[in-house]
């Protein structure tokens, strides 16, 4: 059951694909410190290279309440991956209702709403930003025939402008984020041939190397705010799937959730404080539906903060502006 809920992810975009661009399925996308504030999450999937589905963006409270929706696009046209600014006044995040998937920017109240750049025949997927806000970091994928044949790690200015590849390569490298100081990018690759692995390199796209064993088949990383921990998802989001950290060097892995099948749990990334995690899990009875969950950095107090939904949950916890 594992391998075939795999495999209908990771084939849609060239093995790691159906993990790229999951409704905004992302998280403090690079998580810097600060006061907590709202939670930004898409609801809805957009898988690269398949058959993406409706998605908006919205925030709620860390309690679960005061729900806003701040997109509202056409019912078959997709919003995913917010990604908060590290002053929390601004959203960045992916949308295809100009065509191809590119980044576009708004307000944290979904006001003024601007597309960044335009790159046709790529797609670009999961923005992060700099520690200093002057710039996104992404996923850039060359499309060919509706499907991402690789994907790029790239980089461009907060206000738009032209955009510079860091790591190339015929690989499928996603989920960038900055580290809190700026010097690093983690990610999440295919390359060498593996299912996906955590990768590290310097923030101008020198020195990656690999963090995880290939066998904990390693996606969807985080740094802490004090950029000492990686969040990362264990096994690609299917039953059995759990939510481990490991120190920024890669040693010291461990986990936080202890899900068994068909409960699956993943997706995570750090609240701006340090001291909590947002995630989206499936309910214990196991019913094939998804909600948001908070719990503390060790894993303990896991809470429900929305209601099931049959569809991928991503998220961003943002700062207090």
């Amino acid at each position: 059951m594992r391998r075939t809920v795999l495999a209908r992810l990771l084939v849609a975009a060239a093995l790691l694909g159906g993990i790229l661009a999951l409704g905004g399925p992302g998280p403090a996308q690079a998580t810097f410190p600060g006061t907590n504030g709202r939670i930004a999450y898409s609801l809805g999937e957009a898988l690269p290279g398949g058959f993406p589905s409706p998605s908006q963006i919205f925030t709620v409270q860390p309690d679960g309440t005061g729900q806003r929706q701040l997109t509202h696009l056409p019912d078959d046209k997709t919003a995913a991956s917010p990604a908060w600014s590290p002053d929390g006044r601004r959203i960045a995040f992916q949308s295809n209702v100009s065509g191809d998937f590119q980044l576009w920017m708004m307000n944290a109240d979904g006001s003024g709403q601007t597309r960044l750049l335009s790159d046709p025949g790529y797609n670009h997927y999961q923005p992060s930003w700099s520690s200093d806000g002057s710039k996104l970091v992404f996923s850039r994928c060359f499309a060919v025939l509706g499907f991402d044949a690789y994907c790029d790690l790239a980089t461009v200015s907060a206000t738009g402008g032209r955009l510079r590849t860091l790591l190339a390569g015929n690989w499928i490298h996603t989920r960038p984020r900055y580290s809190p100081d700026g010097s690093k990018i983690v990610f999440a690759s295919n390359r060498g041939g593996l299912l996906s692995a955590i990768w590290v390199m310097n923030a101008n796209g020198s020195g990656a190397r690999r963090l995880t064993a290939p066998a904990l088949e390693a996606f969807w990383p985080d740094w802490s705010p004090d950029g000492d921990h990686i969040l990362f998802t264990d096994y690609c989001c299917v039953p059995f799937s759990n939510v481990r950290v490991m120190n920024a060097d890669g040693s010291g892995v461990r986990k936080l959730t202890h899900f068994t099948a068909p409960r699956q749990g993943g997706f995570a990334s750090y609240a701006p404080n340090g001291r909590k995690v947002v995630l989206m899990a499936g309910p214990p009875s196991g019913e094939e539906l998804n909600a948001l969950y908070t719990m503390n950095a060790d894993g303990s107090g896991l809470t429900r903060i929305t209601n099931n939904r049959p569809e991928l949950l991503l998220s961003d916890w943002g700062p207090t502006a």
